[in-house]
């Protein structure tokens, strides 16, 4: 039976604080998530020096959009391939 009973921790990003929430199953994909998030935030921060937390906010979701919306179509070209390879086997 899956575990369902939600744990909430404190974490940081960008040197804000936040409550979260999850099960025990999803806690360390979050917490990487988090890291992923906090880590991207203070790059574009030093790399375009802004002070701005809202615009290093919006930048950092546009470039974990961007990396997604790659992996969804390199997933989509990998489903092309396989049905193609599939069609062809069947034809022997």
């Amino acid at each position: 039976m899956k575990n369902t009973i939600q744990k909430s921790y404190k974490v940081t990003i960008f040197n804000e604080s936040y409550t979260l929430m999850s099960t025990e199953q999803e806690e360390l994909l979050t917490m990487q998530a988090v890291s992923l998030v906090d880590t991207l935030m203070k790059e574009i921060s030093q790399q375009y020096q802004f002070t701005d937390s809202k615009k290093i906010a919006v930048l950092a979701a546009i470039r974990l959009a961007y990396d997604v919306t790659q992996l969804r179509a390199s997933k989509g070209q990998e489903k092309a391939v396989f049905d193609l390879l599939d069609r062809a086997l069947a034809s022997l």
